[in-house]
């Protein structure tokens, strides 16, 4: 219990950056806990708990030690809160962010708080809202990257190495800076392409062979997988060249391989992929949010081979189909005479994408969104309810203020004075308390028509980020403010937003 009574939160922060973040904006370690513990102590029901910062580490996942410490303490429920000065230093990937709010924070009933943006997360709008910022710090991060790609491609032109893991097969020669062959794991590397490249083995048969020799796998690995082998035989690195964003450069580092042999792996690997190319089917972005309108039951994307007889002419094309039509699954049938016909989905896609975009340039929707994480209608109300507590306050204590010079005076005794200042005393209390209650309001408000601007500057330049992101972004951008989609015969189209 804190003062008069108040419950105490303990407040756990978290703070987090990058070596590039703190070099470019000064984004320090000690600014955001010492802004964090401001904000804490401005809180008269917060109390500090415990700082959990991952220092010169990315935010692209969660594989980071003070993060995972967090997680852990939440699942113990240690704490009520989580603090940060801005939402990105969580993670820059969306899905990370909703799985952190979602599936740890929510189900043991801890509240999460950025100083910067103010959204009220136990609201669908406000998620959906926290959502969108999200993926805007994800691709924010992108750009990021972007600027170190550019640096490592001024490296890769000169021949060095770009960094990272030393690849297996090579040692560091400190004496003189630079890679040279480690020849007793480059034996290991050679034997890998000769055994791909005979056909007599693919990339699960060498990678057990290795493992059944006991043969170290490279990095910090215990054993050999499949996806290790694959990376080391389109590696260019051991040919001697740096591989930059598909340019190859020659490298300051001895080859292991020659470029000859190198290639000739690579035209195995191609014509081993194009026997199974494109087993998988094509991608639909809407998947999850469909639900046919005919009957109500959920749809599932079907990838439909046209002409197969014909394979010159043959193509993959994707549909949307209902499952009480389409009967895969029997537990999803809602009406198994459902008169719904196949949608194709390119053309469902970009009548919803349009809809979309159309409603995140609508400054109204966002607007009224604010309203709704406020959970009020008008400003103008809270502000008359503050005049008059305060003026009802200045009332009250005039009359306390009365009573006392009485019982100072002798005018009255003191159970009197306890009897006639009672109720007043009570009210007082009450009153300050609706006062700090509408100035805490007012200053969520406040912070709220902040966080609202900015989410409509970076809308602003939505069609530019739109035709930037990648179709997963694209995809979880729709579900934070797409709640369903219902689609009619005829290609009738309804869009329930959150």
């Amino acid at each position: 219990m804190g003062r008069g009574g108040i419950v105490t939160k303990k407040i756990a922060v978290y703070v987090r950056v990058s070596t590039a973040e703190q070099a470019e904006h000064g984004i320090s370690i000690p600014m955001q806990k010492s802004r964090s513990l401001a904000y804490i102590e401005a809180r008269g029901d917060w109390k500090f708990f415990d700082c959990y910062a991952d220092e010169g580490l990315s935010g692209k996942d969660l594989n980071r030690p003070e993060i995972n410490r967090l997680i852990s303490d939440a699942q113990k429920k240690l704490f009520d809160t989580v603090l940060v000065v801005k939402l990105d230093r969580l993670s820059r990937k969306q899905r990370d962010i909703m799985y952190l709010l979602e599936d740890v924070f929510k189900p043991n009933e801890i509240e999460f708080t950025s100083i910067s943006e103010n959204f009220d997360t136990t609201t669908p709008l406000g998620r959906a809202m926290l959502g969108i910022m999200a993926v805007f710090a994800q691709l924010e991060r992108e750009v990021i990257v972007e600027r170190v790609v550019d640096a490592k491609r001024e490296t890769a032109k000169l021949g060095k190495f770009l960094g990272g893991p030393i690849p297996i097969g090579y040692k560091y020669d400190y004496e003189n800076k630079v890679l040279k062959i480690d020849e007793p794991r480059a034996e290991i590397v050679r034997w890998i392409f000769r055994e791909y490249f005979k056909g007599t083995a693919g990339l699960s048969s060498i990678a057990r062979i290795l493992n059944s020799n006991a043969v170290p796998p490279p990095g910090q690995a215990n054993i050999w997988y499949e996806s290790t082998i694959k990376q080391i035989l389109k590696n260019h690195f051991f040919a001697g060249y740096i591989n930059h964003k598909n340019n190859l450069f020659k490298g300051c580092h001895p080859a292991i391989i020659t470029l000859d042999e190198f290639n000739a792996v690579q035209n195995s690997r191609k014509a081993q992929n194009n026997t199974s190319k494109d087993l998988k089917g094509l991608q639909g972005i809407l998947k999850g949010l469909l639900i046919c309108g005919e009957c109500g039951a959920k749809m599932r994307q079907k990838t439909v081979l046209q002409n197969p007889r014909n394979k010159e002419n043959s193509k993959k094309v994707l549909y949307y189909v209902c499952y009480s039509k389409d009967k895969s699954a029997l537990s999803l049938i809602k009406n198994p005479n459902c008169n719904s016909v196949y949608h194709r989905a390119e053309n469902i896609d970009e009548k919803v994408i349009s809809k979309f975009l159309s409603k995140m340039h609508n400054k109204n929707y966002f607007e009224e969104s604010a309203r709704h994480i406020l959970k009020v209608n008008s400003s103008e109300a809270i502000k008359n309810d503050f005049d008059n507590f305060v003026k009802e306050l200045e009332a009250i204590k005039r009359k306390i203020s009365r009573w006392d010079a009485a019982y100072e005076e002798g005018i009255i005794d003191s159970s009197e004075y306890v009897l006639k200042t009672k109720n007043l005393k009570l009210r007082e209390a009450a009153l300050n308390k609706e006062i700090a209650s509408v100035k805490s309001f007012e200053k969520k408000e406040l912070s709220v028509q902040a966080d609202l601007k900015r989410l409509l500057n970076q809308m602003s330049n939505l069609n530019e980020l739109w035709e930037e992101a990648s179709f997963k972004e694209k995809q979880e951008l729709i579900r934070c403010a797409v709640r369903n989609i219902k689609i009619f015969n005829e290609q009738k189209i309804e869009v329930n937003f959150i």
